[in-house]
Formats: C-alpha cells, sequence, structure tokens
C-alpha cells in the first residue's frame, strides 16, 4: 500500500465505534486506510500511538479572534467602521485578546483542527466585501489550523441584501450570517431581521442570532445601576433567562418556516417561556 504516514496501534474514536489497536494510513495529508498491521514501504513514515486515544480533529464553530474590542459597545452617535490594516493588528489592546497566533496554537494543542471565527461589519461598513477582506488579511499566513467566518450583519443595506450576501457565499464560501436583537453597535430592528432572513433562507445559509430583549436589559441595568449593583456577578443579574426565552421566540415566530419539525421546537419553546 502506497502511504505517506502510519499512526500505528492507536485506539481509533469515530462517531460510533472505538477501535483499539488500529492503525491509521496517511496519503497526500488524507486518510486513506484504517485497520491492523497496515503494510508500509520504506520511505513511510511511522508514528507510534501506544494505545492512545486518535479521535477525529475537533471544530470549533464560535470563536473570537483579532477581533475589534469595542465591537458590542461602540455605536450611539458614532457608529464605528472597520480598521484596514496591513495584516498586523494595530494597537492589540484595542482587539480581542487571542489573535490568530495564539489562538490557533491553542486550539491545535487541544486537538481542534477547524474553528469558525467571525468577522464583523461595524456599522459605518456600507458593504461586507472589505469586512471579509481585511479579517483575511489579518488571518493570513497566521492560522495553524483551517478557518472559516461567520460574518456579523449590523447594518442590511439593499446593496449587501441584494448583491454582497450572494456575493459572500458564492466568492468566498461563506454559509453562515450573525444578527443581533440586542447591543446597540450591532442591533437590528425587526423590519431588518426579517429583511435578513428573508435573504438568507433563498440562499440556503444559517442564520444565528443572538436573541436577548434589549429593552428589558436596558431597564434592567439602568435600575440596578441606581442601587449600585455593578458588581460583575450582576451581568448576569441583569438579564434573566425570560429576556433570551422571549426575544428567542420573537425571532423564531419571525422565522417561522412551514417544517413540522421547526414548528415543534417553536411549542416547545412557547411552553416553557409559559411556564
Amino acid at each position: 500500500m502506497d502511504l505517506d504516514l502510519v499512526i500505528r496501534n492507536g485506539t481509533v474514536v469515530t462517531a460510533s465505534d472505538i477501535w483499539p489497536r488500529c492503525d491509521i494510513g496517511v496519503k497526500d495529508g488524507t486518510i486513506v486506510a484504517v485497520g491492523a498491521n497496515l503494510p508500509v514501504r520504506n520511505c513511510t513514515t511511522e508514528l507510534q500511538a501506544e494505545g492512545a486515544f486518535v479521535t477525529p480533529g475537533g471544530v470549533d464553530s464560535h470563536v473570537h479572534l483579532s477581533q475589534w474590542a469595542d465591537t458590542y459597545s461602540s455605536g450611539g452617535d458614532d457608529p464605528a467602521k472597520t480598521i484596514v490594516t496591513d495584516g498586523t493588528i494595530p494597537n492589540l489592546q484595542n482587539f480581542a485578546g487571542d489573535t490568530y497566533d495564539t489562538g490557533t496554537r491553542s486550539a491545535v494543542a487541544g486537538g481542534t483542527t477547524t474553528i469558525i471565527t467571525f468577522a464583523c461589519q461595524l456599522r459605518n461598513d456600507d458593504s461586507l466585501i472589505p469586512v471579509i477582506e481585511e479579517y483575511h488579511k489579518i488571518t493570513k499566513g497566521k492560522s495553524y489550523c483551517d478557518y472559516s467566518f461567520h460574518v456579523i450583519l449590523s447594518n442590511p443595506t439593499p446593496t449587501i441584501l441584494e448583491r454582497d450576501l450572494e456575493t459572500m457565499v458564492e466568492e468566498y464560501g461563506i454559509s453562515s450570517i450573525k444578527i443581533y436583537m440586542t447591543y446597540k453597535a450591532l442591533m437590528l430592528r425587526d423590519y431588518e431581521i426579517l429583511d435578513v432572513m428573508y435573504v438568507a433562507r433563498k440562499l440556503g445559509i444559517t442564520t444565528m442570532v443572538h436573541a436577548e430583549n434589549a429593552d428589558v436589559i436596558e431597564w434592567m441595568t439602568t435600575h440596578l445601576e441606581a442601587k449600585g449593583m455593578t458588581a460583575p456577578h450582576h451581568h448576569g443579574t441583569s438579564r434573566p433567562p425570560i429576556v433570551e426565552a422571549e426575544a428567542t421566540v420573537g425571532s423564531c415566530t419571525m422565522k417561522r418556516p412551514p417544517s413540522e419539525p421547526a414548528n415543534k421546537h417553536i411549542r416547545i419553546a412557547l411552553s416553557v417561556l409559559q411556564n
């Protein structure tokens, strides 16, 4: 058998089975054979697993790396715009603590071989394409594992809805977007949410929703601050489960498709909310 690499005597874990004392054969970076006593050539590299577990690489689908730190708090009267760089983060203290270098090295060390991070359109970005290009620029040559993006939408203009989202899918291979119902810098109105969901459904892509009732959170926060209840643990106090439950039901109702599985989930959510 023409193999480049054989991992010997591993406890191989698949989606359905665990195979002890098993070999894994690799050719051109792809697993092509799994079995006992795989034959090798003189030039084949052999590694001894010595009974250790060998699992598929993990996929972490929610990661924040090299992301502008004020994404969730900026906005207000002076909305932000994506900073154009030469691929180097200009000031690390203004970005997320982990970069693609540090974050993906940690991921690989823990067995994660694919991550999906967030490319965030800020409120003054009038197109998604420069945003995606900027995040690719910051990532290029720095990631130790495979990566992709979820694109956060904070300003779904007609051009973005009619052109950019389709370009995002067809030219960049990105198949998921995220929208927010809270955080002033990112939150969309119901009208905008419907616009986004309508286009996403036509394109067959996934829409993720950060579902929280922004007005309730603001009301709770204002009253907590007035009482001096500003310790970190009161972040949770300001957004009790009902805040998420109410917004989740609302977002599901807006997107409700004519499918029984989806309707079943909505009924369950409604029953939890009512109880």
